[in-house]
This record gives structure tokens, C-alpha cells and sequence, in this order.
């Protein structure tokens, strides 16, 4: 850059450049054009130096006032609101929470933790007694075959009973092929069914059989394989299945087709369950959200024209009266019903954003807690995390159409910084809570307290963070412009040095053109000089002549 400096000083105060280039001597006007980076950077460094120069702690304070209001303490508001309903591992039951004793409602508690009872899935169920009616039918027909080895159990069998008396029975039992204590104690058939579609589902055709009474009985409600396969040590430790002939193709194949079918309507069961919960809590949470957002931008409005009002008034509280004084109330509160409705349409429109957001977040909360408990400040955390989130992803993707990328990236940073503070809040409470019920005040009192310290301590620590990251971003814009400035230098010197030049080449112009009109001058005036000097030594030879004939006269 210097060599190049050097070579066109050389080269502009050479002898021969005028010469080389006379057309320069022609040039009326100077018009020296520099890059463009150059010309942006020395008009925003001026703007810098009067606009963000000097940032002072009320200055930031002010600019981040309405922005601390708006988007801290009403997003905060409305979550709080929400928050009252929130519940340890979210408003819907998981399969998961529910091991752990953790339930969202009474209703899934009392089923998930019912007792066992044999009535209800025997003698009380109707399918039970329409099976057996069935079973009983095709025993007097003599078609009834046993479901575990294949022979025929029609008709009756004289049995003693442990009194020595003898009766007559069934020479069949009705068998659960999964027994219907087993399906009472799966976690996921009590999760997902009541006790009257467990019973149902115990007593469907698929998983009700027959079988022989002493095969029954000593089943009783053990797991068909495992009791299969037991040896009997006083039947010389034959296995139940050769003690009672079972044929086990056959049995294995009920038993199977028993099993797939439970399996597959204990998921049906699970998912209707999961998604007519999650369809209901979504509604309510984000019918809130709408609801509680659409009153939070319209009151907002109200409290900025009260407060504008307040400001108005006070400054001509002197010299205003008090009608005049009601007037200024009148006019700003005008103004925001005005703002309202020429805008009703952005606020349907951020009311439904923010409702869809929680409808969101329930559903992430809801998968969190199929694999892990959430406590309920995590699912308000959550909440507030993923609204950021979510706010923070749609602006970068589709950011408005006049917003430049600068002014992009500085809405993105706001809206990281009040949600980490948000969250940073909600985590605080139960400390809040916990040191103000120390000081002895009603659970009712501190409450009321609780959300408006954590809202005011979040504004403070937002302003001041925001002021920061102003002051950092101005201190690194104006190092950025010196930067620019420097390596422009090379361009400042040039534009300086034809400058300069231009400037001597006009002076040495007209210096020249002068020079030449008085070298013109002098030359007429020597001319002029010159013929009177012979007219007049011409006049003195004529007078002497004239002398000379006087003399003669004489």
C-alpha cells in the first residue's frame, strides 16, 4: 500500500505529467469519489458518535423499559396464570409416573391402585355369563371339547365333597387362558382400562375357554407354561402336562392367540387413553393461553394509556385544570381502544401463537415424562424453555420483511435473554416461597407476593443485561468502524494527494495564463512606444526643417 502511495506521488509531481496529461489543465471542478465501504462507514461512525456514544444507566433503563413490560412481565403473567394447574409430572398420566405413584388426577390414581376383585371378573361380568350359558349348551349337547388337551368334557360327573357327600357337577370348568388375577396385576391393563373393560377383556371369547375341572383347579391362577412344566413329586415327578395328558400344540396355540390378542387391545386401550387426555389438556391449556394472552395485550394497552396519562398530567399539573386534567385521561384511553381495533388481528394472531406454543409444550412435557418424572416447577421451566424456544426459531426462520439482520439477531438475543430469566425466575419461586413462610407470613399472603418479586427481580436482571449487551454491541460496532477506517486509509491518502494535486495544477494554470496576458500586454505597449518614438523623431526632423527655412529667410 505504501510503495503504491510513493509510486503515485512520483508519478502526479513528475515534470512530464503535465505534459503527458493536458487534458488535466481543462478540469473546472474537483469531484473525488471513494468506495462505498468507506463512504457507509464514515457516515455511520458520525450516527454512532451522536446517537450511542455516550450510554448512560437511566438511558438503558428507559430504552429497555417497554421492553421488559411487554414481553417479560405479561408472557411471565400468563404463564403464572397457566401455572396454577400445573402438576407434578404434567396433566397427563404416563404409564411411567403412574409406577411411580405420581398421577395427574384422583380418577387415575383410584384405578391404577384398585384391589382385585373375583367377583367383578367372574359372576359379575356379563360376558362371564353369557360364556359359561354357552359353554353349559354345548355340554348337554355333548360337543364340548376341552381347550387344553383336546377330549371330550360333556355332561356331568359325580364328585365327593370334603364332607363325604356326593353331588353332581360339570365335568368342565370355564378357564381364563390368561388368568384374570394376571390381567388385574399388569400395570399397563389397570393404567389403561377400568375395571368393568379389564374384566371384558378377561372374559372375551378369545381368552375364555373351557377345560376339566381337575385341570382348573390346579391351574388355579398360575401361568399355564410354569404350571405346565411342574413336576409332581407324588406322581413319581410326572409333569402336570403328562399327569393330565395335555395336549400342548393345541393348549399353546389358545394360550397364544389369547396373549396377542390382550396384547393388542391393552395398546388400543393405552393409546385412546393417551390421546383423548392429551386432546382435553391441550384444549384447556391452550384455550387459556388464548384467552389469558387476548386480555393481557388489550389490558396492557389500558395500563400504557393510564400511565401516559399519569406522565402527561403531571407535567402540567400547574397549568391544566382539573376537566383538562380528565380530558388527557379521556384522550389516551381513546387512543388505545383506537390501537385495539385497527389491531385486533395481531392480537387473535399472537393470542393463538401463544396458545399453540402450550398445546406444544403439554405434548413435550407429556413425552418427558414416558421415560422420567417432571416435578411441577420443571414443567413450568419447560414451558417457559421451549415457548423461547420456539419464539426465538420462528423469528430467524421468518423474520418480518423490513426487519434487517442486525435488528434480526438483536430480537433473538432479547428473546434468549427474558426467557433464561424467565425460567431462572420459575426456579427461584419455591425459595421465594420458601423464605417468605419463614418470616411467618399466610400461605395466602405469600402467594400473592411470590409472583410479583420474581417478576420485578427478572425485570432488573433483564435490564441490566440487555443495557450490557447494548454498550458491548455499540463498543464493537465503533471498533469494527476504526477497523474499516484504517484499511481505507490508503484511499483517504489518494483522494488526498489528487486533491492536492488538482489545487496546484489549476494555480499553476492560471499562473501561466496570466503570465502569457501580461508578456501580451508588454509587447503592445513596447509596439506602441516604439511608433510614437518615430512619429515623434519624425515630428523633430520636420521642425528642424521648418527651422532651417526660416533661418534662410532671415
Amino acid at each position: 500500500s505504501r510503495r503504491k502511495t510513493q509510486i503515485l506521488e512520483h508519478e502526479l509531481f513528475s515534470p512530464d505529467f503535465l505534459q503527458n496529461n493536458p487534458e488535466l489543465l481543462k478540469i473546472q471542478e474537483v469531484n473525488v469519489e471513494v468506495d462505498e465501504k468507506l463512504a457507509s462507514a464514515l457516515i455511520e461512525y458520525e450516527n454512532i458518535k451522536k446517537h450511542i456514544g455516550e450510554l448512560k444507566t437511566e438511558t438503558i433503563l428507559e430504552s429497555c423499559k417497554e421492553t421488559v413490560v411487554s414481553n417479560l412481565c405479561e408472557k411471565f403473567a400468563i404463564n403464572r396464570l397457566i401455572a396454577l394447574g400445573d402438576k407434578d409430572g404434567g396433566a397427563v398420566t404416563t404409564l411411567h409416573n403412574a409406577k411411580n405413584q405420581v398421577f395427574a388426577n384422583d380418577k387415575d390414581r383410584n384405578q391404577f391402585n384398585r384391589e382385585y376383585d373375583t367377583h367383578a371378573y367372574h359372576e359379575g361380568n356379563k360376558l362371564y355369563r353369557e360364556r359359561k350359558e354357552t359353554l353349559n349348551r354345548l355340554s348337554a349337547e355333548g360337543k364340548l371339547r376341552d381347550d387344553y388337551t383336546g377330549k371330550d368334557i360333556s355332561g356331568k360327573q359325580f364328585v365327593v365333597d370334603k364332607n363325604g357327600n356326593t353331588r353332581e357337577q360339570n365335568k368342565f370348568d370355564v378357564e381364563h387362558f390368561n388368568s384374570a388375577k394376571g390381567l388385574h396385576d399388569n400395570d399397563e391393563v389397570r393404567f389403561a382400562m377400568t375395571e368393568e373393560q379389564s374384566a371384558n377383556l378377561a372374559n372375551n371369547e378369545k381368552n375364555l375357554g373351557a377345560t376339566a375341572s381337575s385341570i382348573n383347579r390346579s391351574k388355579s391362577d398360575k401361568d399355564f407354561d410354569e404350571w405346565k412344566n411342574t413336576e409332581r413329586k407324588e406322581f413319581d415327578n410326572k409333569t402336570n402336562e403328562e399327569l393330565y395328558g395335555i395336549d400342548s400344540q393345541l393348549a399353546d396355540k389358545k394360550i397364544k392367540e389369547s396373549k396377542e390378542f390382550i396384547k393388542k387391545e391393552v395398546a388400543k386401550a393405552e393409546f385412546k387413553k393417551y390421546s383423548k387426555e392429551l386432546t382435553t389438556t391441550s384444549l384447556s391449556v391452550g384455550g387459556k393461553t388464548f384467552l389469558y394472552s387476548a386480555i393481557g395485550q388489550v389490558s396492557l394497552e389500558f395500563v400504557r394509556a393510564v400511565f401516559d396519562s399519569l406522565i402527561e398530567a403531571l407535567k402540567n399539573r400547574h397549568t391544566k385544570t382539573l376537566s383538562e386534567v380528565l380530558e388527557i385521561f379521556k384522550s389516551h384511553i381513546r387512543e388505545a381502544i383506537d390501537h385495539i381495533k385497527s389491531n385486533w388481528k395481531e392480537i387473535l394472531s399472537n393470542s393463538f401463537e401463544g396458545a399453540l406454543m402450550n398445546v406444544l409444550n403439554n405434548l413435550l412435557v407429556f413425552v418427558i415424562n414416558l421415560v422420567a418424572t417432571t416435578l411441577k416447577n420443571v414443567v413450568s421451566m419447560i414451558r417457559a424453555g421451549f415457548t423461547t424456544v420456539c419464539s426465538a426459531i420462528k423469528l430467524l426462520c421468518n423474520p418480518p420483511k423490513n426487519m434487517t439482520e442486525d435488528e434480526r439477531n438483536d430480537a433473538i438475543c432479547k428473546i434468549l435473554v427474558f426467557g433464561m430469566i424467565e425460567v431462572s425466575s420459575l426456579a427461584l419461586t419455591e425459595s421465594i416461597t420458601s423464605l417468605l413462610q419463614t418470616l411467618g407470613l399466610p400461605k395466602n399472603i405469600t402467594d400473592a407476593l411470590v409472583y410479583p418479586m420474581t417478576a420485578l427481580m427478572g425485570g432488573i436482571v433483564a435490564s441490566v443485561i440487555l443495557g450490557i449487551m447494548q454498550k458491548a454491541k455499540s463498543d464493537a460496532k465503533k471498533e469494527k468502524l476504526h477497523v474499516t477506517l484504517i484499511a481505507q486509509n490508503n484511499v483517504v491518502l489518494q483522494s488526498q494527494i489528487i486533491q492536492n494535486w488538482c489545487i496546484l495544477a489549476q494555480g499553476n494554470y492560471l499562473l501561466k495564463e496570466k503570465s502569457e496576458q501580461f508578456e501580451e500586454t508588454m509587447t503592445t505597449i513596447e509596439s506602441e512606444m516604439n511608433k510614437r518614438e518615430e512619429e515623434i523623431e519624425s515630428s523633430l526632423n520636420e521642425t528642424d526643417k521648418i527651422l532651417k527655412q526660416i533661418r534662410a529667410y532671415r
